[in-house]
């Protein structure tokens, strides 16, 4: 039963994928573009009624919805990789960090996919080479900074626990012990 407090919005797909284009072009960010998106997407999604779900309209509107979203997550990703692959040669741990904190374990290790695939095997080699080291030489310090003999100290030895995490993923993508 419809409540005599509401408007009806009437929508169709074309005039859904004229407001995505436009939301494209006015988004500061790839991340708010994404948001705004799942917003819509949650709303439109969550507003319809079931009788209307069932409607090819309703379909192709959050099809329209879907595709806009899953462009904009693309492209998201891949300029997270492009700074994480950037970050990683650079060997310039916040940048790293941050990528790392700002992602779930999976997302972080989709983009060291995506890394991967554009490292030759020198490259590879050399990340590799420096995420071992640094991860075996923050532990020794940690180890060393503890007043037992059992246990590690970052904060005594002035690392931080975020990079150890991210440092430390990034070792386990690449299959290397420290």
């Amino acid at each position: 039963m419809r409540s005599t407090n509401a408007i009806t919005l009437q929508l169709t797909a074309h005039g859904i994928d004229s407001y995505c284009r436009e939301l494209a072009r006015r988004s500061p960010t790839l991340e708010k573009r994404v948001a705004a998106l799942d917003a819509l997407i949650t709303f439109v999604s969550s507003q319809t009624e079931p009788g209307e779900q069932a409607k090819a309209e309703f379909v192709s509107i959050k099809q329209t919805l879907l595709d806009h979203f899953g462009q904009a997550q693309e492209a998201l990703l891949n300029e997270r990789a492009q700074r994480l692959h950037q970050a990683l040669q650079a060997q310039h741990l916040p940048h790293i960090t941050n990528l790392y904190a700002s992602l779930s374990r999976d997302a972080f290790w989709a983009l060291l996919g995506r890394v991967e695939q554009q490292l030759d095997a020198a490259a590879l080699d050399t990340l590799r080479n420096w995420a071992s080291a640094w991860l075996l030489q923050a532990k020794q310090r940690a180890q060393q900074a503890s007043p037992y003999p059992d246990a590690i100290d970052f904060n005594a030895a002035g690392i931080d626990a975020a990079d150890y995490l991210a440092m430390t993923d990034v070792c386990h993508y690449l299959d290397v012990d420290a």
